[in-house]
């Protein structure tokens, strides 16, 4: 559709045609839609805090962490950074 626009108008009356419709859905849905109540999942609160030696072994024994992070050091390394 974008296309078909485009080359009938311009770039920028593509735009404008595909935006409003989100524009149109937006408004119905800020208008039908509830928000829920505030502060009723809020009641759980954790008081235990792990130290930073308690997070670190955790995050050891996560093969899929550990992995992340290799992968991201040997991105970051072979990016010749």
């Amino acid at each position: 559709m974008a296309g078909a626009v485009a080359h009938a108008f311009t770039w920028r009356a593509a735009f404008i045609a595909l935006g409003l419709p989100g524009l149109v859905i937006g408004v119905i849905v800020y208008l039908t839609v509830r928000e829920p109540p505030r502060g009723r999942l809020d009641a759980i609160v954790d008081e235990i805090k792990p130290t930073l030696k308690e997070s670190l072994r955790f995050l050891w024994e996560q093969k899929a962490a550990f992995h992340i992070v290799m992968g991201a050091d040997c991105a970051r390394c072979g990016a010749g950074a």
